[in-house]
């Protein structure tokens, strides 16, 4: 039964994967007139969710000519979020090493309709390093994406016959150089657009899913984000905001409470409990999302961590938000503060704040099974820490 079983999901052919298939033609602008040709030996690197060593293919040396008709395969795991990156470099008279040419990425979700799609490609920088070269010349490829991994690519369904990939670089020219599927660099934003739709609280629901996240795909991110100088600047402005709005708390006459926010629904109920019980008239709520750093500083430039912090930062920032809002919305208005510090451990951070502004009440939300990760550091008793080190009255929800 075990080996029908496996035969009939060999014919088959389907598997969660969907398979993508690229086919590297040519270039056009890589070895330049006047240069020695048989100095230059381009070829094509080709990297899935931009890895160096895991799911990487290359195209074989050619001296001084900038053809290869060569097709590769990736394995697409997520149609909405994997990508690839298309690098030409020059072997040149390099023993080890290569030298940089250029480079694109593509999504792999632009070509969910089956189609066979060729195009030229602009190569540009598209990378977190800094090339003393500018980049140079174009590259001629074609696309096809599969969901069974044993049809044969750039074929046409109905007739069976292969469809040709002739597409001339002066014929993509007259046509507008497009470029299907490229995957746009854009600069990071540092400012909330109200008209924009909430893409980072979308993207993690919990402070410790954005932790967890953020350092595995650490070197994703920074070659996906290229923030110029300027917006490097106001990044590391912003990494040090720990306060998003300050409210009267030297003025309180009444009790001090301090909610701790991670975007889980026991923090939600905590929250919604914990209101029940304030007088708007005298007492001050101090709401709170700690940022626990995700990545070790020493792994990392001082570049590379603002990019990283930054993410962090506007998680935790996109997390608390709704309960700022709910706050202001509230009547009679009730006097809060928003704060969204940086620390290597949360627990001691928020014993830090109940220490530092009188805190009478700590408000916490006791997790429920499915909203941790049994396997990650952040696992243990915020309760039991707060209940040896807080000096005030907690309260768990």
């Amino acid at each position: 039964k075990v080996h029908k079983m496996t035969l009939a999901l060999s014919n088959n052919g389907q598997d969660d994967k969907q398979w993508l298939y690229i086919k590297v033609i040519q270039s056009q602008g890589i070895v330049l007139q006047g240069l020695n040709e048989n100095a230059v030996e381009p070829f094509v690197s080709i990297k899935l969710n931009g890895h160096d060593r895991l799911h990487k293919q290359s195209t074989k040396y050619q001296t001084g000519v900038e053809w290869w008709e060569q097709t590769f395969r990736f394995g697409i795991k997520s149609l909405e979020s994997d990508w690839l990156a298309l690098e030409v470099r020059d072997k040149g008279q390099h023993r080890i090493g290569s030298e940089w040419i250029g480079e694109f990425q593509i999504w792999a979700k632009e070509f969910r309709d089956g189609e066979v799609h060729e195009s030229w490609y602009k190569l540009g920088k598209g990378s977190w390093k800094n090339h003393a070269t500018q980049p140079r010349g174009y590259l001629h490829v074609a696309i096809h994406l599969k969901r069974n991994r044993y049809d044969p690519p750039f074929i046409d369904s109905k007739d069976g016959l292969s469809i040709p990939t002739t597409l001339s670089f002066e014929d993509w020219k007259s046509q507008g150089m497009p470029m299907p599927g490229r995957k746009d660099l854009e600069p990071t934003n540092t400012h909330r657009d109200d008209n924009e739709p909430d893409k980072f609280h979308s993207e993690f629901d919990t402070i410790e899913e954005a932790e967890h996240r953020i350092g595995k795909d650490a070197w994703k991110i920074i070659m996906i984000e290229q923030p110029s100088e300027s917006e490097l600047a106001e990044m590391k402005k912003l990494n040090r905001v720990n306060c998003l709005h300050k409210g009267k708390f030297d003025q309180c006459t009444g009790k001090r409470y301090m909610i701790c926010l991670d975007g889980t629904e026991s923090a939600r109920e905590a929250f919604n409990n914990a209101l029940k019980l304030v007088n708007p008239l005298t007492d001050h709520v101090f709401i709170v999302t700690v940022r626990e750093r995700a990545v070790p500083n020493s792994e990392y430039s001082e570049e590379n961590r603002t990019i990283l912090g930054h993410k962090l930062w506007r998680a935790a920032t996109y997390i608390i938000t709704p309960y700022q809002d709910q706050l202001k919305a509230m009547q009679p208005p009730i006097e809060f503060t928003t704060i969204v510090p940086e620390a290597e451990d949360a627990r001691e951070m928020v014993c830090a704040l109940v220490k530092r502004y009188n805190v009478d009440i700590l408000v916490i939300g006791k997790h429920k099974d499915n909203e941790v990760r049994h396997h990650s550091k952040n696992f243990r008793s915020f309760q039991k820490f707060c209940q040896k080190r807080a000096r005030c009255t907690i309260l768990t929800y």
